[in-house]
């Protein structure tokens, strides 16, 4: 079988070498005794490219160079497509992570961590303990939830203040006590307007004299000149100067042939014929260069027969003219993933739906609840274990582990194509998959899991009910008391739709 998990990152050392350089220059302005000022201490990355162009594969090259500093901290937060309303969403998935590595850390650094944050956060910490669980079990400490909404509607100011000074503190917190920390946020295309203020937040701290590095990725055919994220950006090349942060901008563009005939050499080891160009020419025109499109391709080609191998010369065969007469373009490689995935037995299509729309990242437990609540409807026949099934789908590696008791998708476009599965019951896909999680998780999970569930009905189209009117309130109401003021009004707003007419009168 092929092995797409050992193939090495090809056709990117310029853009590696850059990422490199801006690390290398945080870290030696930081240990640099001439200089007793933190003016390059800070860095911001920005990777573009179209999905699949391996934007994230070049930041993860990164971790290997971070961790090689003994209080080093790699760390990932992801925004997701389907809950694009929830505020801060990445963001707090990247502290939640950093969060957990600072508990594992040694004793010192998480000493010096907790007493930090103690010192100098105070109540303000509820602020943060509402958008990232993980730190009250650093802290042990529970939300407060007084802290946070004691403050009236004609106060908002001043919980925007508040939320700016509770971020920075916490990233001096941890910054202080473990460095070099690079915070990789994915899919910034994403991402809401209460995100992006935290990168203000962050890069404009005169106070946090720590190196940092946040490095964000997105998709640049999925941002035009009228967008937040662009808005953003130019705003933060015109900070670079008064708050003395280098900012970055790295292009992951397609692949030629010559990259696309070294990842064949490398994928397919012991080629029978002398030269695999004709092979990698077909696989340019039907993939036009896109790296991860390259090698869905060529395991779609496997799966069909199209490549063999012989088991007694241990070598790999094809048929050129076989080939290019058998398949087509696969600039919708979503539609290629889907037509894959409906070959996968029925069982694994249906846990990979629920999967799908339950997000980017899910724990075990929650795919766990989804299946055994959810799941009997989808399948006739009796529910395979959850756990058998997910060691299925990381062995035709569309999941990875994240951490032991989390999953995420090896792509997004792996995640689409999931979500495809459901044709015409999106909708109703949606709103099921999220009753089952607001009924089925206890009333503290479903608080933490809020906006997610919330997006899934909402998404889901439900009419008129009442109850989720309610939800919709509660969501606004905890986006608002968060400063997250946008996706406040849009909470509103969709719940006042939920209602019924002689709810007014």
């Amino acid at each position: 079988a092929l092995d797409f998990e050992s193939v090495p990152l090809i056709g990117r050392e310029k853009e590696v070498s850059t990422l490199k350089t801006c690390f290398s220059r945080m870290i030696e302005t930081s240990s640099n005794e001439k200089n007793n000022t933190f003016e390059s201490r800070k860095e911001l990355v920005l990777v573009a490219g179209k999905s699949g162009s391996g934007k994230t594969a070049v930041t993860r090259t990164l971790e290997k160079e971070v961790l090689k500093h003994t209080k080093g901290i790699f760390v990932q937060g992801k925004f997701d497509m389907n809950t694009s309303s929830e505020p801060y969403s990445g963001i707090c998935r990247a502290f939640g992570s950093l969060c957990l590595k600072i508990k594992e850390a040694p004793a010192e650094v998480l000493c010096t961590v907790q007493a930090c944050i103690n010192e100098q956060l105070g109540n303000d910490v509820d602020l943060l303990l509402h958008l990232i669980p993980e730190l009250g079990d650093l802290i042990s400490v529970t939300a407060n939830d007084s802290a946070v909404k004691d403050l009236g509607a004609d106060e908002i100011e001043s919980k925007v203040e508040r939320l700016r000074f509770a971020f920075r503190v916490l990233m001096r917190a941890f910054s202080s006590a473990a460095s070099p920390i690079v915070l990789f946020l994915d899919d910034l295309q994403w991402s809401e307007v209460s995100s992006l203020q935290v990168l203000d937040f962050l890069m404009t701290d005169a106070q946090n004299e720590n190196p940092l590095m946040i490095i964000g990725c997105y998709r640049s055919d999925e941002v035009d000149e009228n967008s937040l994220l662009h808005n953003k950006i130019v705003a933060l090349q015109e900070m670079t100067d008064k708050y003395k942060f280098h900012l970055t901008e790295i292009k992951v563009g397609h692949f030629g042939i010559n990259e696309i005939d070294e990842i064949i050499a490398t994928t397919l080891p012991n080629p029978s014929m002398d030269a695999t160009l004709d092979l990698a020419a077909i696989c340019l025109k039907r993939t036009l260069g896109n790296p991860f499109f390259v090698l869905e391709f060529l395991k779609m080609l496997h799966q069909e027969g199209l490549l063999q191998c012989d088991n007694n010369s241990n070598s790999w065969t094809w048929d050129v003219d076989k080939i290019d007469g058998a398949t087509m373009s696969t600039a919708n490689v979503v539609a290629m993933l889907h037509d894959q995935m409906t070959k996968l037995p029925h069982q694994v299509q249906a846990l990979l739906q629920c999967a799908a729309y339950i997000g980017s990242t899910f724990t075990e437990s929650t795919i766990n609840l989804v299946w055994t609540t959810y799941g009997r409807r989808l399948v006739e026949s009796k529910l395979e274990l959850t756990a058998a099934l997910l060691h299925f789908i990381l062995k035709e590696q569309i999941l990875e582990k994240a951490d032991n008791n989390t999953f995420r998708w090896v792509h997004d476009k792996l995640q689409e194509a999931a979500l495809s599965l459901t044709g015409k019951r999106r909708e109703s896909f949606q709103l099921d998959i999220g009753r089952t999680l607001y009924y089925g998780l206890d009333k503290q999970q479903v608080e933490v899991e809020l906006f997610t569930i919330v997006d899934l009905i909402n998404n889901g189209n439900v009419l008129r009910l009442t109850e989720f009117a309610s939800a919709n309130l509660r969501a606004a109401e905890k986006a608002r008391d968060l400063s997250a003021f946008q996706s406040a009004a849009e909470y509103a707003a969709h719940g006042i739709g939920l209602l019924k007419n002689d709810k007014w009168s």
